[in-house]
């Protein structure tokens, strides 16, 4: 007769759960790793973000004004008139976690730095062998607040940098491949108001205007420049504006910087209805 043996099952049990319980580890592990590779991720492209942003800037203000004496202190907006500058939040280019923005949770800072052979804060003459043609390079470092809190101080090492060259040759207009001086003149209103809605775009300033659904797209017509964006509210009795928060080629922006722009580029509004939302793109000379 056989012998039943007591506590077979317990220790079976036992083995499974502590299996299970491996297992159950590697997944964490596993989930835990793709985690924090997608947060790692989402905060370089973040970073990389903010460093356009201030590019645009600093291409706008061009060779002779970037690092100029003669251009110095800041503008109606606080914008660095010689772009040059220490860490600073960039809630003046991207917003407020508040109002859907991401500008308080970086900072930036730009210098000009020097070449090989030439030395720091110099300019580089003879380019390309071409007499006249002298090079200032602008270096912008992108830091975040520490821990991604809106608002903490930033970080000690950045986590991006780039550099923009800023060329004599073309020391009159923005820089850049696409980026030239926009053409008020020839300025389009683009007006994003619900299905139905006749409200008229409300600046007397621009007679070529667009009128757009709520969710839909703006094609960019031609190289040129989003001048300004406006999210406008109406109480009944008057209209008050805002910047809003738009999309280039899905990049969110915020704010009244100025943006260089490229014929094919998609915009959209975010969340324009407000019950408006409206902006000037200005095509270049």
């Amino acid at each position: 007769m056989q012998k039943k043996r007591k506590g077979f099952l317990l220790i079976e049990g036992i083995l499974q759960i502590v299996v299970l319980g491996l297992v159950a580890v590697g997944f964490a592990a596993l989930f835990s790793s793709q985690f924090t590779t997608l947060s790692a991720s989402k905060t370089a492209v973040e970073a990389r973000q903010m460093a356009e942003l201030e590019a645009a800037y600093i291409r706008k203000i061009g060779y002779n004004d970037f690092n100029s004496a003669d251009a110095t202190g800041v503008d109606d907006n606080g914008f660095h008139k010689n772009g040059i500058h220490d860490k600073e939040i960039m809630t003046k280019f991207a917003g407020t976690t508040s109002e859907g923005g991401m500008g308080d949770k970086w900072y930036s800072k730009v210098s000009i730095v020097g070449v090989s052979g030439v030395g720091d804060g110099a300019t580089v003459t003879k380019v390309n062998g071409e007499d006249g043609n002298n090079l200032k390079i602008a270096r912008i470092e992108i830091y975040r607040a520490k821990d991604g809190t809106p608002n903490a101080a930033a970080e000690n090492t950045s986590r991006y940098s780039l550099e923009v060259p800023l060329s004599s040759q073309n020391a009159n207009t923005s820089q850049g491949s696409n980026i030239g001086t926009p053409d008020y003149s020839k300025a389009i209103g683009v007006f994003w108001r619900g299905r139905g809605d006749n409200t008229s775009f409300p600046y007397d300033s621009i007679s070529n205007v667009v009128y757009l659904e709520t969710a839909s797209t703006y094609i960019i017509p031609n190289d040129g420049w989003i001048v300004w964006t406006k999210k406008i509210a109406g109480n009944g009795v008057t209209i008050r504006d805002y910047p809003i928060h738009y999309f280039i080629n899905d990049v969110q922006i915020y704010g009244d910087t100025p943006i260089p722009v490229k014929k094919g580029d998609v915009i959209s509004a975010y969340n324009p209805v407000s019950p408006y939302a409206a902006m000037e793109f200005a095509p270049n000379k």
